[in-house]
């Protein structure tokens, strides 16, 4: 009898021991099993524009997804670069998604370019010539980030000296003052305060719109999407401007990432279909951008999906980033070419 509650006793450690250490496991995740929710950081304007179907189901399959709308794309930086990996998916200028996957050593990759070029020199009175731009000021968005390095670019080639980041005119040379944002430039122009400005849309249009609405005029001056193109050379489509990068391990999943593949791919039928409460659905996401969208504003946009396995792009995006310094010889975040692995491979 002793023998057999032993016996008992024994099992009945031995399977409170083994509850104890499933009980001390982590909640991995399970590869079949999509994540009940996420959260995906854009900057406003047409990067957010880029996800609106996102916005407006709420969510990627059967993942809940709340979108946040940021102000500014360092910000989304921080939080994906943190220890923590707090970032899960975002909207990024490409050149910063480069640097993230970097400065984390491929926790996140590239899922697709979803913008392709959207600035626009703004003034308010009519140029027809870069070259008139000298002796001026011009206030623009995008220190360190994309416009910025488009724009010098598009100086250098059209043979224009600049005076960065600075508010006074200087004979023969183009003084560009940055601020963070369109709302730090367009009451400017709005008040006659500046006369020259570089925005992205729909920025751009919402600018034009309350000039109008005021008595004004605001000109569209030039396009810089087609200033880039004369610049570099045999480029048909722009510039990547903005990308979306996801977390490596969420794309593990592969329920997941067929859902967000399929969530993204229905996005440009849904801005067609849904222009007139684009407005309203992207302000539930908090976009501060003033402006009733209309077909024409959102093609200007030249939102896109571009899957990151799509042929060329590796090319494509390799040339574009050493416009910001970066190279395959690189050892810092910033000038460090991706390798191969930082494209999502799509099945």
């Amino acid at each position: 009898m002793k023998k057999s509650l032993s016996i008992i006793t024994l099992i009945v450690l031995v399977a409170a021991m083994v509850f104890t250490l499933a009980a001390c496991q982590p909640n991995l995740p399970d590869e079949d099993i999509a994540p009940t929710s996420v959260t995906l950081y854009t900057p406003d304007g047409a990067p957010a524009m880029s996800v609106a179907k996102i916005i407006a189901d709420g969510k990627i399959g059967d993942t809940t997804a709340t979108v946040e709308i940021a102000q500014n794309a360092q910000d989304i930086v921080a939080k994906a670069t943190k220890a923590e990996r707090e970032l899960e998916l975002a909207v990024l200028p490409t050149n910063a998604a480069a640097t993230v996957y970097n400065a984390t050593k491929g926790d996140y990759v590239l899922f697709s370019i979803n913008t392709y070029g959207l600035l626009y020199i703004m003034g308010t009175e009519e140029v027809s010539n870069l070259n008139a731009l000298k002796g001026q000021v011009l206030y623009s968005i995008g220190m360190g980030q994309v416009p910025q390095y488009v724009f010098d670019k598009v100086l250098a080639h059209a043979g224009i000296q600049k005076v960065n980041n600075s508010d006074v005119a200087e004979e023969g040379k183009l003084a560009v003052k940055y601020t963070d944002n369109a709302q730090g430039i367009n009451p400017l122009l709005l008040q006659g305060k500046a006369k020259f400005g570089l925005l992205g849309e729909p920025a751009a249009t919402q600018l034009v719109t309350k000039a109008a609405a005021a008595g004004k005029t605001i000109y569209r001056l030039f396009d810089v999407q087609q200033l880039w193109k004369d610049a570099v050379g045999g480029v048909k489509t722009g510039y990547p401007q903005a990308c979306l990068i996801v977390k490596k391990s969420l794309l593990a999943n592969k329920t997941f990432a067929a859902a967000l593949d399929r969530a993204m791919s229905a996005n440009a039928a849904y801005l067609a279909e849904n222009a007139g409460t684009l407005k309203t659905t992207l302000a539930g996401a908090g976009s501060k951008v003033d402006v009733d969208y209309t077909t024409e504003i959102i093609a200007r946009c030249n939102i896109s999906y571009i899957k990151a396995n799509s042929d060329g792009l590796k090319a494509e995006l390799a040339a574009y980033l050493a416009e910001f310094g970066f190279s395959a010889n690189g050892v810092k975040p910033s000038d460090k070419l991706p390798d191969d692995a930082f494209y999502y491979a799509f099945d």
